[in-house]
């Protein structure tokens, strides 16, 4: 009969906190998979309507591809910090300090928008896609960031 190890129960805040890294982890890889289905849209509906001329256009296709790289690791890193695993649990805090990063710029970006321009839609699908992914990751690694007591 094998012998039943006694896991401690984690602190209520610690969990929230893992709770919350697990969701906006489950969030990154949706987002992740709808910006890939957009880079592949792009080269395969759009192919001949994009100007590959132009560095403008391949940079944003090179940066999507980037990001959409970097939302994945963050994720596999985010399950990884919940279970306790070391891999990529680096990757956890430098995930969530860059996204706080692109949340302050978005939001300021949010408002130069607004009154530079007037009010688009669009402009609430994108910072809110930020604060439902992002900013829920951010704040679970920060809550539960300081817990080491395995």
């Amino acid at each position: 009969m094998e012998a039943q190890v006694e896991k401690k129960a984690l602190p209520k805040k610690v969990a929230a906190g893992y709770a919350l890294i697990n969701i906006g982890s489950t969030l990154l890889l949706i987002m992740t998979t709808l910006l890939t289905v957009l880079i592949v849209l792009a080269f395969t509906v759009a192919f001949d309507e994009l100007d590959f001329t132009n560095p403008e256009t391949i940079a944003d296709l090179v940066f999507d591809f980037v990001i959409a790289l970097f939302y994945i690791a963050a994720a596999i890193a985010g399950y990884n910090y919940t279970a306790h695993r070391s891999f990529l649990v680096w990757m956890v805090g430098v995930a969530a300090i860059v996204f706080f990063v692109i949340f302050i710029y978005q939001s300021i970006d949010f408002g130069m928008r607004i009154y530079q321009q007037g009010f688009e839609p669009f402009y609430l699908v994108e910072i809110g896609g930020t604060i439902l992914t992002q900013t829920i990751y951010f704040i679970g690694w920060w809550i539960s960031k300081d817990y080491f007591e395995d």
